[in-house]
C-alpha cells in the first residue's frame, strides 16, 4: 500500500510540477516552431508594455506589428484593453517577451444580454438593456442583421440587441453587440 501512495504521491508532484511549467514552456515554443509564443488574456497595459496571465508574462510591444486575427486588420496598441485576449510572437531577453507580431483575438467575455435597448448614452459611451447599464470601448465588436457594417450610431431605444459583456471593475463592458433587426414594438406584436 505505500508503494501506491509513492506512486500517486510522485504522479502528483509531476502534475503539479507540469502545470506550474507550462506558461514557461507555452512562452519558449510559437505556434509556428519560429520563435516564442504567449497567447493569453491581458491584465496590464502601460504604455507599450502589455501584461498577460494576470501579469505572470511581460511582453514589449513597441517594435510589434498588432493585427485582428479574423481580417489581419492593423490595429494600434491602444486597441488593446484589459480582458482583451491576445496571441503574441517574439523574442525572449530574460524574462520579457519582445513582440514581433501581436495577434487580437478580442475581448473575452462573462456572460450575455439579450433584450431591448432601454436608453443610450453617446457622451459616456454606454447604454442600458434590461436595466443594466453598459460602457462600449473601441474594443467593442459589432455585428449587424445579415452582415450589415454596425456601429455605435446604430444603437437606439427599442432595438433588440444580443450583447456579450465583461465584468470590468465592477462595470459591465460590451466585448460584442449584435442586433437583431427588430426592435421591441414589432417583436411583440401580433
Amino acid at each position: 500500500m505505500k508503494t501506491n501512495v509513492t506512486i500517486s504521491g510522485i504522479a502528483a508532484a509531476a502534475l503539479l510540477l507540469a502545470l506550474v511549467a507550462a506558461p514557461v514552456v507555452a512562452a519558449e515554443q510559437s505556434h509556428d516552431g519560429t520563435g516564442p509564443s504567449v497567447q493569453g488574456v491581458v491584465s496590464d497595459v502601460a504604455g507599450t508594455t502589455i501584461k498577460l496571465l494576470s501579469g505572470l508574462v511581460t511582453v514589449d510591444a513597441s517594435a510589434a506589428t498588432i493585427v485582428a486575427d479574423s481580417d489581419n486588420a492593423p490595429l494600434a496598441i491602444g486597441d488593446l484593453k484589459v480582458g482583451s485576449i491576445v496571441e503574441v510572437e517574439g523574442t525572449m531577453t530574460g524574462q520579457v517577451l519582445h513582440a514581433s507580431l501581436i495577434q487580437f483575438h478580442g475581448p473575452r467575455h462573462d456572460g450575455m444580454i439579450h433584450g431591448p435597448i432601454d436608453a443610450v448614452d453617446t457622451k459616456d459611451a454606454r447604454f442600458s438593456v434590461l436595466g443594466l447599464q453598459i460602457g462600449v470601448t473601441p474594443a467593442t465588436v459589432f455585428a449587424g442583421n445579415n452582415g450589415a457594417a454596425t456601429g455605435f450610431a446604430d444603437l437606439a431605444a427599442g432595438k433588440v440587441v444580443d450583447v456579450e459583456v465583461a465584468v470590468f471593475q465592477g462595470s459591465l463592458i460590451a466585448t460584442r453587440i449584435s442586433f437583431d433587426g427588430g426592435d421591441s414594438q414589432s417583436e411583440h406584436t401580433n
